[in-house]
């Protein structure tokens, strides 16, 4: 209902898969600001382990 009329509706969970199965769109935001947008289509190209592993091994 609230994405019919225009407004954007953002869920933050901690489960990719429950994500995805609510989500239009994915975003991955890179360390250094990069933001890359996958859309629903894609979704099934998406690594379901860890695939923001890099964050981890970034700098704290």
């Amino acid at each position: 209902m609230l994405l019919d009329r225009g407004i954007t509706v953002v869920d933050i969970l901690l489960n990719l898969s429950d994500s995805l199965s609510l989500a239009d769109r994915l975003l991955m935001i890179e360390h250094d600001g990069t933001v890359r947008e996958i859309p629903k289509e894609n979704f099934a190209f998406v690594p379901r382990n860890v695939p923001w592993g890099t964050f981890y091994l970034g700098e704290a």
